[in-house]
């Protein structure tokens, strides 16, 4: 990991672009938004942001 964070070189590198206004939320609006933790739409949503971090170059690779 100490390899993969020398070559960053920007921070698009590790972090995803704020796509859209669900996108860059704080944790309580988060929370306020996705009530039911179980819900199909909150799991998507995991999904979702996991697969944008996945896509990051620093995460590419690693299980």
């Amino acid at each position: 990991m100490q390899r993969r964070l020398s070559k960053i070189l920007i921070e698009s590198d590790y972090m995803p672009e704020v796509g859209n206004n669900r996108d860059g939320i704080s944790e309580t609006d988060f929370n306020a938004i996705y009530i039911d933790r179980n819900s199909t739409e909150y799991n998507q949503r995991l999904e979702e942001i996991q697969s944008l971090i996945d896509a990051r170059p620093l995460f590419q690779g690693l299980q």
